[in-house]
């Protein structure tokens, strides 16, 4: 358990502008849907956390340990500018996942990928699931390193037809674009019945990105107070198969092989 939490915790980067951070994201190793042995290092985070920074002109910069002890920061336009990538998002505007090609450097860089082998799908998750949860916490995350904070929740209801699952855990500003894993657990669910003993092969299972809380409102004396209901909004990480299948992204993935082609 330890060795596999401490994998996750160091794929964990933070994501800000110039004085704050502003968001959570996870580095993935990530196989080309046309040459599944080729990987890529992305960048994955909820689309509305760099869309924000996007449309004010600001940079955005990514934080994560370094292996001596410091924290690395690269800038997004950066990133653009060198390899001549950019963000990619899902045709559908409503799906709130953005990814980016990463750079790492293994020998100095203190961080981990999560392999798309560790990919849970939308198809195989029930109501009743416990999951965990990584992100970036105002007021409890230590600035000296990138240190994420875990949140545990249940999924508390799969909206098939939007293809959305609700976490009954609470979200904050900072835990967006945090990735969401399967807590192991000896009970499983399925179509038909509850299985007790064994291993469930969606434990340790990253199954998606936070979006957003849910805010309910109630009247008082003629003003609206809103609550934080302890429910939260999940996009499954099946999306990510579909956003890089898109032919613009298969357009930029093979510039990326190109690119590498000519480094051998």
């Amino acid at each position: 358990m330890h060795q596999i939490l401490h994998q996750i915790k160091k794929s964990i980067v933070f994501i800000g502008n110039e004085t704050k951070y502003i968001g959570t994201g996870s580095l993935l190793s990530v196989g080309f849907p046309f040459s599944p042995q080729k990987t890529v290092c992305f960048l994955i985070t909820a689309r509305h956390v760099v869309s924000e920074a996007m449309n004010s002109n600001q940079n955005i910069w990514v934080s994560f340990n370094r292996k001596n002890g410091t924290i690395g920061k690269t800038s997004i336009k950066e990133i653009e500018n060198q390899f001549g990538v950019r963000w990619l998002f899902h045709e559908n505007e409503e799906v709130d996942i953005a990814l980016i090609p990463f750079p790492i450097n293994p020998e100095t860089d203190d961080v981990m990928l999560i392999s798309n082998e560790l990919f849970g799908s939308f198809e195989k998750l029930s109501e009743l699931y416990e999951v965990f949860y990584l992100s970036f916490q105002p007021g409890v995350s230590r600035y000296g390193r990138v240190e994420p904070i875990i949140r545990t929740g249940v999924i508390s209801f799969l909206d098939n037809d939007n293809k959305i699952f609700y976490i009954d855990g609470f979200v904050f500003p900072g835990n967006s674009g945090g990735p969401v894993f399967v807590k192991p657990s000896p009970i499983r669910f399925d179509n038909n019945d509850i299985v007790i003993g064994g291993n469930d092969p969606l434990g340790w299972k990253m199954v998606g990105v936070i979006n957003s809380l849910i805010y309910s409102s109630l009247p008082v004396e003629g003003n609206l107070f809103y609550n934080n209901t302890g429910l939260s909004i999940v996009r499954p990480i099946d999306f990510v198969n579909e956003i890089l299948s898109q032919d613009s992204s298969n357009r930029l993935l093979e510039k990326i092989v190109e690119r590498e082609r000519t480094k051998e």
